[in-house]
């Protein structure tokens, strides 16, 4: 018996963000939206408004139940100093 399962064939994932590479199964990957294939890669530093390190464990829970796996898009509004305004788009 022949396995050519996309689950057990694996890519490597550069992740722009934090700079790491990982192998994952390709069955686990999502196409990338047509109108984000001719952007340059991009990461923007940010950070939820109001957040301190006394609430952050609350939060970063109430956050991840509320967007666990959830698609969530968002663009750039405006960019002050070192402050990046951030807007929701839904798909």
């Amino acid at each position: 018996m022949c396995d050519d399962s996309p689950f057990r064939l694996q890519a490597e994932v550069f992740y722009i963000d934090f700079g790491n590479t990982e192998k994952v199964n390709v069955g686990t990957l999502q196409p990338l939206p047509a109108d984000c294939a001719t952007l340059p890669a991009q990461a923007v530093p940010c950070s939820l408004y109001n957040i301190t390190s006394s609430n952050f464990s609350l939060l970063a829970k109430e956050l991840h139940s509320m967007t666990v796996d959830e698609v969530l898009n968002a663009e750039i509004h405006s960019v002050l100093g070192k402050i990046t305004w951030v807007c929701s788009r839904y798909p």
